[in-house]
């Protein structure tokens, strides 16, 4: 797939705004690095996914068929 598509997905909720969906790997890391340790995100993840709507309702709790982990 040329075109990637990344979630931040947070445990807790970061006080700094997380877009719904990422298309820039580097952009989606520092976003992850960012919300971590704000409000009360503890964990802060960068998720990998084939499709938009897989990266919009990306959640920290599950992976499913077409999510990877590639940043937390």
């Amino acid at each position: 797939m040329a075109n990637k598509i990344y979630a931040v997905v947070c445990f807790g909720t970061p006080t700094t705004r997380v877009p719904s969906y990422i298309r820039s790997l580097e952009k989606a890391k520092r976003v992850a690095d960012l919300a971590r340790g704000t409000g009360t995100c503890t964990v802060a993840r960068v998720m990998e996914c084939d499709t938009l709507e897989l990266a919009k309702t990306a959640d920290i709790s599950r992976t499913r068929p077409g999510e990877r982990t590639i940043y937390g």
